[in-house]
């Protein structure tokens, strides 16, 4: 019989949900009646509303924590009676959050108290200087799970050990990488990037330990021995602490906003694209699956996590968190691009073997066990 799964992602932007997206097209794919509970202000809602779903419920949420007050007030005194009236002649099988919000913990416990609650807990350790209501956030939804989800094998023992987790209700499903990327139209680079021979790429959320004053100090060191190369830093968040850094970097773009999923494929597509993953702290990272469809080459930084996406060094040059060691392989990058190229055709075939049909089909496999 077909389990009865709602999907919730109260997120608005950012990979989240993507994520979402994929797993829930995955579950699908796989006859499950799901239910699909997520935010009205999504990125990517148009591609929700074309899923085979059983329910869409959208849900006005908060952008800023200014408005959150009275917006948890209309989802308590409006939505979640909606919720529970829809669902009070359903038994409901599973409440699957891809990714956490404080909402659904309430939604776990005043609605579906007596379904599995399933949680995917994207960064096992919080990243330095993360705001203590996400990292409170996390602690209790994974206290609250019957089930965790984590992307990483290297931190399934760091949840045992350090959460109480039993063994048999963590499930590892890794990251795959995200399809409707490939769908959308992209504008022509050439038209806003000088193209160089060799072009270092850092996209994503700019925060502390994404590492990006090293990669600078790195890029200008090699810089100063080559001039064919170029480097873009594109991603939203306080670029402040880096402005004067970049600036110095000759070559270089920097497009400090958020970017929209028509515009992903376009700063992957420049001929000869080198994607550094500079983090000084990481669990995981949804560029890297990206990356590797996109058939650029990996710098990533010696995390356990990062390492363990890339097969311990065999998908991805390796570099020491570290100026000189993110260097020496940036030159090792570019003066032997030609010779990684089978590297990048493997990581691209690995990547390509996580379908997202094939990681919902652990998850749905875990949920069977778990509720058999």
């Amino acid at each position: 019989m077909a389990k009865n799964i709602i999907v919730s992602y109260l997120g608005r932007h950012g990979a989240g949900a993507e994520y979402s997206f994929e797993m829930t097209r995955g579950l699908l794919a796989h006859g499950c009646n799901v239910y699909v509970i997520i935010s009205a202000q999504v990125d990517n809602l148009e591609l929700w509303k074309v899923l085979p779903v059983k329910k869409l419920f959208l849900i006005p949420t908060s952008n800023h924590y200014q408005d959150l007050i009275s917006a948890t007030w209309q989802f308590l005194f409006k939505y979640i009676g909606e919720i529970k009236s829809y669902f009070k002649n359903i038994k409901v099988d599973v409440l699957y959050a891809p990714m956490g919000h404080p909402w659904i913990l309430v939604m776990r416990y005043l609605v579906f108290r007596d379904a599995k609650f399933v949680f995917t807990c994207h960064d096992p350790i919080v990243h330095p200087n993360e705001p203590l209501l996400p990292v409170l956030g996390q602690r209790c939804a994974i206290w609250m799970a019957d089930s965790v989800v984590i992307l990483s094998k290297i931190f399934f023992n760091y949840m045992v050990e350090h959460y109480k987790k039993k063994r048999e209700n963590i499930v590892v499903i890794p990251h795959g990488a995200f399809s409707h990327y490939d769908d959308v139209n992209y504008v022509n680079m050439e038209a806003t990037f000088p193209i160089a021979k060799y072009n270092f790429l850092f996209f994503g959320r700019i925060t502390k330990y994404k590492g990006i004053e090293m990669l600078a100090e790195a890029y200008r060191k090699l810089a100063l021995e080559r001039n064919d190369i170029s480097l873009r830093v594109i991603g939203s968040g306080d670029i402040s602490e880096y402005k004067e850094a970049l600036a110095s970097c000759p070559n270089t773009v920097v497009e400090n906003r958020f970017v929209g999923d028509n515009e992903v494929c376009k700063y992957f597509s420049m001929p000869n694209t080198i994607t550094v993953i500079s983090y000084t702290s990481a669990s995981q990272s949804g560029v890297i699956p990206i990356a590797m469809r996109a058939n650029s080459l990996l710098i990533v930084t010696n995390n356990e996590g990062l390492l363990e996406q890339t097969l311990d060094g065999q998908l991805a040059l390796i570099s020491d968190i570290s100026m000189i060691s993110l260097y020496m392989q940036m030159k090792n990058a570019v003066e032997n691009f030609d010779d990684h190229k089978t590297m990048i055709r493997k990581a691209q075939d690995y990547i390509n073997s996580l379908s997202w049909d094939n990681l919902a089909k652990i998850l749905l496999d875990h949920i069977n066990k778990a509720i058999a």
